[in-house]
């Protein structure tokens, strides 16, 4: 794919199609990408629940640049410029550059910190592995690898402001929640777990190696943007989850008013030290490294317990367990489809 006249690697699949069809694949992409835009927007329009939240978004927007300003509103948003001056392709990658501040040149993951799936289709593909596969297989395996990588391609994205659109279509703001560190800890893990596995079942001995190592970096990749990662609506959640205690208020929730702000209050209760933190993530890391070896559900299941110990510091509360299972729900579901397609396919 071609962006301001610079060819971009978007994925195997998209260059054969391309080749096929003699035309770049960005152009049927820019109906649906207008309708995920829309509704990226509408999910972070919701998120802004209060006038600290809305005053967190405008320090955001004025923080966030995009190339040399052009595509830029004066209230920091991004417009997206008519056909023939600058695309929403364009627009993303200048940011997504200014983002990796030449960090790429050491770290190759910062070329797609939001596609990191295309590292690993990238190397596939220069060793041959697609070479006698369909385009419909080719096409799946890199939907596969696009689903273990989004987490931490959709955290990134959260992390650094970008919003970047995947080249498979996905819209990264989505209607997907802002993950805690102890969810994005979790994601890492499993993924990496993931890659290892397919590795271990598709690749020849020669090539195992090689990918290895990017595993290795993707890792090392994403730990240091966990290690300093926040989730940016936490400090607004938690004044509204103190507020709740003080007030009883009832925020429309599917729990009794009093239940809803004993658990909020809860919540706001618990921190976290950054050594809970390294012991948190070597349990899971352990798990998950479990879990690769066995393929035993019970493990998805400790994973969970072990979670839910952290962000609960251990209570026996029930309710509250599920409570606080209930906000992590989408990463967990994530984690566990990944899994299933892998394991119904490569077992």
């Amino acid at each position: 794919m071609k962006i301001a006249g610079t060819e971009y690697f978007t994925g195997v699949y998209n260059r054969r199609i391309e080749a096929k069809q003699g035309i770049n694949l960005k152009k049927s992409y820019d109906k649906e990408i207008e309708k995920i835009l829309e509704r990226g927007q509408k999910v972070v329009d919701s998120l802004l629940l209060s006038d600290e939240g809305k005053k967190f978004s405008a320090e955001k927007a004025q923080k966030g640049t995009v190339g040399n300003g052009e595509g830029k509103k004066e209230d920091g948003s991004i417009d997206f410029p008519e056909s023939g001056k600058m695309d929403i392709y364009e627009i993303l990658l200048r940011q997504q550059k200014e983002v990796a501040a030449g960090k790429e040149a050491t770290d190759e993951f910062w070329e797609n910190p939001t596609n990191q799936w295309l590292n690993f289709t990238k190397y596939l593909d220069q060793h041959g592995f697609y070479e006698n596969r369909s385009d419909e297989d080719v096409k799946k395996f890199e939907n596969l690898l696009s689903e273990i990588t989004n987490g931490m391609d959709f955290l990134t994205g959260l992390q650094f402001n970008t919003g970047f659109i995947g080249v498979r279509g996905s819209f990264h703001f989505g209607s997907r929640p802002y993950m805690s560190k102890a969810e994005a800890i979790a994601s890492l893990e499993s993924s990496t777990n993931a890659l290892s596995y397919l590795a271990e079942k598709l690749l020849p001995n020669e090539q195992k190696e090689g990918f290895s190592k990017l595993i290795d970096l993707y890792k090392s990749h994403n730990e240091k943007i966990i290690e300093d990662y926040k989730n940016p609506f936490e400090g607004i959640e938690r004044a509204i989850e103190l507020s709740i205690e003080k007030r009883k208020d009832y925020f429309g929730t599917s729990l009794k008013p009093v239940e809803e702000a004993k658990y909020q209050s809860m919540k706001a209760k618990i921190t976290k030290t950054d050594k809970a933190y390294k012991d948190y993530w070597k349990a899971i890391s352990e798990e998950f490294r479990r879990y690769n070896e066995s393929q035993d559900d019970t493990i998805l299941k400790s994973v969970k317990e072990i979670y839910l110990n952290f962000v609960t510091d251990n209570t026996k509360d029930v309710n509250f367990r599920n409570y606080m299972m209930k906000k992590a729900e989408s990463t967990f579901s994530h984690i566990e489809h990944c899994w299933k397609r892998i394991l119904e396919n490569f077992s």
